[in-house]
């Protein structure tokens, strides 16, 4: 669980530069959500270590920003391809992890 919620806590911060990283920072609105998803999802993810079991409210955070990441790029606020891609790709282990952690015990 530690190893999946420091992970998470990794791509959160990868979301949250996305916009920096590709060079598509024009609309103000694109660095806002994406800074807003992916400070929520580094924040709650490090919020998931500090918990004895997985049934927590940051692990389903994580869930909900896991699913953000892959529903944003096919909204207005898209990325070109190959960013836009690797943060689907995130999004969709984030989820995979996010449901491990959360019927995880220890």
């Amino acid at each position: 669980m530690k190893i999946r919620s420091v992970l998470n806590a990794l791509f959160g911060l990868w979301f949250l530069f996305t916009p920096w990283l590709s060079g598509y920072t024009d609309p103000p609105s694109v660095i806002w959500i994406y800074g807003i998803v992916g400070a929520v999802q580094a924040i709650a993810a490090s919020a998931a270590l500090c918990m004895k079991k997985g049934d927590s409210p940051p692990n389903l955070l994580t869930l909900i920003t896991g699913i953000a990441m892959v529903v944003i790029p096919f909204t207005g606020w898209s990325l070109p391809l190959p960013i836009g891609g690797i943060s689907i790709i995130l999004g969709i282990v984030t989820m995979l992890f996010s449901f491990a952690n959360l019927g995880a015990r220890k």
